[in-house]
């Protein structure tokens, strides 16, 4: 069992784990006389800032941390809630936490992001933390941001979504449509979330890769791609890196080193594939004008004219299979559970839907006329964010305007799942799932800019000021999908899968869904969702377990 406490362990570990617990004691009697202070070893107090309550001395919020490791979206929320009721408005007062490895100040206004992520954005980066937590599964950044904006720039055009990805899209629509209905006359509960999983991921393949890895089959007989099944394994035990002081030293001990490693190794065979298949393919699809993602990665070269390295085209091909099959897919389910329990929300899909010839082929310039279902779908990012809590580290000291004063070092970190659901941000509404607040009087879709569930889309005109370096690709999402083109494949993808979803199939959960999944409650939001799985990325915990019906008329 992977749970299960590995009892062998190498004799020097246990050293180690002495050598630790005596620096500790050591620190404590050195700190004796700072004791009065609830903050953690190498942090000051910090009265300028909020602190929770649960702190004590030497080890700050360490411990109330680890506590609610799993559950930290609805931890930092009512950090946050906490400050309001304590009567602390001032922006400049923010929520702040003291760990073993430095403190950690949570921002929770979208113009205080937008300082650290455009303003100043020379000031902060994805620091030696971040590199140790995930550098294992996503590597170093290959690419300045220059050069990466300007590849995706040349794969993702208008035309590109007009043919190459529309007609992938619109072929595995069609096959997930027809799974759907095989699983539908069979009568019983269908897992949804894996067949959206599945559909992205066999989408998103095709698309960057010209490979279709027959995932959907395999997810309609029940079984689970490898990759993908060691990406949601992975995912979980380096979110856990994220809590866990020592988590090298912890790794080694209770058996999750020896996963991680499994992990990997499936991880890097299926890209290693890809690529693999992909060389002699190159000079015939450049030929033809037509290169993917990948070929136009393995024809770029670094900035000193070298060709990209094969383990620099793993890393790519990895963020880049991370970001297809997440961003869709999990928004998708939990957007769907959100319609499920309001089913009056759907009709508005099927009115855009009748607007089409034929609703599995959403054309891409269609997608500006989809106002309804483009709303659905920007709902259910905002409220359910792909990535829901991340942290840069700050280089030199700063003051953010409005906002909290920032010390070298500072880890930085937000919550998107949180800011979502904040009343002095999104208003009185903000927990409540309402495509409305997308469409303006007219009833046509429009973006917001308080939206940050692509997290960074501030970046999409760096600050001048900022220098050239490379940009370390270390949480998620990608780079792809930190960029307009991304986030626009997202939207496409999404909504066409929506409309054809619902304008062929009436969905219901299945018997027994609401009362046996678990849910997260929250005082900011009226109603409960179903408990999100503590990984980097937020998928549900437990099956979306639905019903599907062929609807009449439907063809």
């Amino acid at each position: 069992m992977h749970d299960a406490l590995t009892l062998t362990v190498e004799p020097y570990l246990y050293w180690t784990l002495a050598a630790v617990l005596i620096a500790l004691l050591a620190t404590l009697i050195l700190h004796a006389l700072e004791l009065d202070h609830p903050h953690s070893v190498g942090s000051k107090a910090r009265p300028d800032l909020y602190e929770p309550k649960g702190a004590i001395p030497l080890l700050g919020h360490t411990l109330l941390f680890l506590r609610n490791s799993r559950r930290l979206s609805e931890f930092v929320l009512e950090a946050h809630a906490a400050r309001r009721r304590d009567g602390v408005e001032d922006g400049a007062k923010a929520v702040s936490m003291t760990l073993l490895g430095g403190r950690l100040i949570w921002l929770d206004r979208p113009e205080h992001l937008e300082y650290i992520q455009r303003t100043n954005f020379a000031n902060y980066e994805k620091g030696r933390h971040q590199r140790d937590e995930l550098g294992v599964l996503l590597g170093e950044g290959i690419f300045a941001w220059s050069m990466w904006r300007k590849i995706t720039a040349r794969a993702f055009t208008v035309n590109s979504y007009r043919n190459v990805m529309s007609a992938s899209i619109h072929h595995l629509t069609k096959l997930f449509i027809r799974t759907l209905e095989a699983k539908a006359s069979e009568g019983a509960a269908i897992d949804l979330s894996a067949l959206l999983f599945a559909l992205t991921l066999d989408t998103f393949t095709s698309i960057s890769f010209s490979k279709n890895p027959g995932s959907l089959p395999a997810a309609a007989r029940g079984e689970t791609n490898a990759f993908a099944q060691a990406f949601d394994d992975i995912q979980v035990l380096l979110a856990g890196r994220m809590s866990t002081p020592f988590f090298w030293l912890v790794e080694r001990l209770d058996g999750t080193s020896e996963r991680i490693v499994n992990d990997m190794k499936v991880i890097h065979a299926y890209a290693d594939e890809i690529i693999y298949e992909r060389v002699e393919k190159v000079q015939q699809l450049d030929e033809d004008g037509n290169l993917d993602m990948l070929g136009r990665y393995m024809a770029a070269t670094k900035e000193n004219g070298e060709p990209l390295t094969t383990e620099q085209l793993r890393d790519a091909t990895i963020n880049l299979l991370i970001a297809g099959r997440d961003t869709t897919a999990g928004t998708l389910a939990w957007t769907i559970f959100e319609l499920l329990r309001n089913p009056a929300l759907i009709e508005g899909i099927r009115r855009d839907a009748a607007e089409l010839d034929d609703p599995t082929e959403l054309p891409f310039d269609s997608l500006k006329e989809m106002n309804w279902t483009s709303a659905v779908f920007y709902e259910g990012a905002r409220l359910y964010p792909t990535v829901p809590n991340n942290h840069w580290t700050a280089r030199g000291e700063d003051q953010i305007p409005n906002g909290p004063k920032i010390q070298g070092g500072d880890h930085i970190a937000w919550s998107d799942w949180t800011i979502a659901r904040d009343p002095a941000v999104w208003g009185p509404s903000a927990g409540a799932f309402d495509p409305n607040r997308w469409l303006d009087e007219d009833g046509k879709f429009r973006k917001d800019p308080r939206l940050h569930s692509f997290n960074g889309g501030f970046r999409r005109k760096p600050s001048r000021h900022a220098p050239a370096r490379m940009n370390i690709l270390v949480h998620f999402p990608t780079s792809a999908y930190r960029s307009l083109a991304g986030e626009t494949l997202a939207h496409f993808e999404a909504v066409a899968t929506l409309l054809a979803l619902f304008s062929r199939f009436d969905l219901s959960f299945a018997p027994g869904y609401l009362e046996s999944t678990p849910m997260v409650k929250t005082e900011w939001c009226e109603h409960d969702s179903p408990k999100y799985r503590p990984a980097l990325t937020l998928p549900m915990e437990y099956p979306l377990r639905v019903v599907a019906k062929k609807r009449e008329g439907g063809s």
